[in-house]
This record gives structure tokens, sequence and C-alpha cells, in this order.
């Protein structure tokens, strides 16, 4: 996944001394960004309101922040929803962890950008799938929000949280990590008999490494190896499956994630066999990946059996 930029916007002045954390800072990144140029940031919040967005790969959603304008005199507080489809008439999917307090105006609250957090929530948006956002006040009184024209193309405003406004959005920034578009790479693999590299057909970017040698060259050690080069220099956090058959007599069968680095390579042990019998493991594990060097997944494998075969496949999934 992608590091983040850093996060100053998220840290206004609040009152109560409360304090906006984002919990999984180091993998977010800005992904929408609506601003205000050109917006009117004086129109009253009304109770409610709110904007329909669409991400464009599978994202975990990290935050949203909402430009606001405190009320003149009074504290005000908000939270915010998180809907599935277009409007808020679906499926409540999350609530942010987080609310927001602000003092008045003339209590020296600034106006600006104020942010919900959803980290840790495990709140998974499908990539263009429309979802909503409502922003929802919580204290007597509202401020403003910043009201634009139709300036996003992949959603609308919500007036009073459930009104189509169509020709307008509103100002918000979507902060979320998204997982390694694994499926696009050139996979290559390598090693003897017969092995391929296989992209997922699924919503998941995952990849299924298949291995396959029959005959008496599995009495002596064999080793495949399915490798990728990074788009990209990130942590690579992943889901891992490993099932196969290795026969009976003297089996060994390891599987070993890798990537390589200007400093060298770094290997992570997935799974190590030397009994027989069929198996299908999973775990999770993390790489960190050097964009522009090789990356992937090695199996080693023998046996001394009068069944000859080593057979196996390694499916990991980006997260």
């Amino acid at each position: 996944m992608k590091f983040a930029k850093s996060f100053p916007s998220l840290c206004g002045i609040l009152a109560c001394g409360a304090t906006l954390l984002l919990a999984d800072q180091a993998r977010a990144e800005l992904l929408i960004n609506v601003d205000t140029a050109g917006c009117n940031t004086n129109v009253a919040i009304n109770n409610a309101i709110g904007q329909s967005f669409r991400v464009n790969a599978a994202t975990d959603l990290q935050a949203i922040e909402v430009w606001l304008k405190p009320e003149l005199y009074y504290t005000t507080s908000y939270g915010l929803e998180v809907y599935d489809g277009e409007g808020t008439g679906g499926t409540r999917l999350a609530t942010s962890s987080t609310t927001l307090t602000l003092g008045s105006q003339t209590g020296g609250t600034p106006s600006g950008w104020y942010g919900f957090s959803f980290a840790g929530l495990g709140l998974n948006l499908q990539p263009n799938h429309a979802y909503t956002f409502r922003l929802v006040r919580l204290s007597t009184y509202s401020g403003a929000f910043s009201m634009c024209g139709n300036v996003y193309a992949n959603g609308i405003q919500y007036w009073l949280g459930y009104y189509a406004d169509t020709p307008y959005d509103m100002s918000f920034r979507l902060h979320g990590s998204q997982a390694l578009p694994i499926e696009s790479l050139a996979w290559t693999a390598s090693g003897p008999g017969t092995r391929t590299s296989t992209p997922d057909s699924g919503a998941a970017e995952a990849v299924t490494f298949d291995y396959y040698l029959n005959g008496s060259g599995v009495w002596s050690p064999q080793q495949w190896t399915f490798s990728a080069v990074a788009p990209q220099s990130t942590t690579f956090n992943f889901d891992w499956n490993y099932s196969g058959f290795h026969a009976w007599f003297m089996v060994y069968a390891n599987a070993t994630a890798f990537a390589d680095g200007p400093n060298g390579r770094t290997l992570v042990n997935l799974y190590t066999r030397n009994y027989g019998d069929g198996w299908n493991v999973s775990g999770t594990a993390s790489l960190p990946l050097t964009a522009g060097y090789p990356f992937g997944i090695i199996v080693d494998g023998q046996n001394f059996d009068s069944d000859a075969r080593l057979i196996g496949n390694v499916k990991i999934t980006s997260k």
C-alpha cells in the first residue's frame, strides 16, 4: 500500500480539548479532494448535509474531511455516517469513530477542514460503486459548509442529508488505503515442470501461482520462483493460502515471500512442511517493496517416494 502524505488539516482548533486522530495514517492517502475554490463557504447545514462518491479501486476508508464554518455564537457538534449506494436510503455501513465539537466564531474557532476517522472500522469500499456520507448535527445549533457547483463528476450533494441536489457538490476530502494492484503486474514463473501465474477474476486483487512436476527429478531439491517488479515503494500487506501435495516419503515443502531492494533481499517464511499427505494453510504477511525491484513467492519441494509428484498452488491477496 502507498504511504501517506501528512495530515496538517486534521489538527484544527477544536473545543473541549478534543483531538482528531487517524489511527492508520502511515497507510492512508488523499484519494478524493473537492476543494473550496469558487464555492459558497457560508451555507447553513440545517440539521444534515450529504454527498455521494465513488473510489477507483478497492479502498479501506480511513477518514473523511469536511470544510466547516463554526456557528457565530454557539458551540456545535457533528458526526459522520456512510451509507451504501446513491443517497442515504440504503444500508448505513458505518458511523465515524470520532465526533467533532467546534467552538464558536466569537470564541476564536476558525473555518477550515475538519476530519472524521473511520480507521480500524474495516469499511472496505469497492471500486466504481456509489456510497454516500451524511454529516449529522448533534447539537442544537449548526454552522455552515462549503457548497460548490457541479465540480465532482462521481457524486452529488444531498440537501438536508436526503434530498438529491443534483447541480451541486459539497467540499470534502476522502482518505484511504488501497490494495496494491497485483493483478495487472507482469508476473513471471520459473522452475521445472508446469508453472503458471493466474490473476483472480474476483473483486479482490489476487494472483494464484501453480506448479506441477512428475518424475524422478522430485528426488532432488526443486525450486519455483514467481515474481513481478514492484510498481512503487510501499509496504505490501497480503493474505496468503498455500495448498499442495508432495507425496508421502521424505517430503519437503517450503513457501517463502521475498522482496529485493537496494540493501539486499528480505525473506518472510510462510510455511514449511517435512511430512506426507496434502495440506491447505493460510496466513497474513507483509513485505517492504522498493519501486523497480522484484518481489514474489519462492517454493521449494522434494520427496523420495514412488509417487513422484510435487503439486501445489499459492494464492496471494493484496490488502
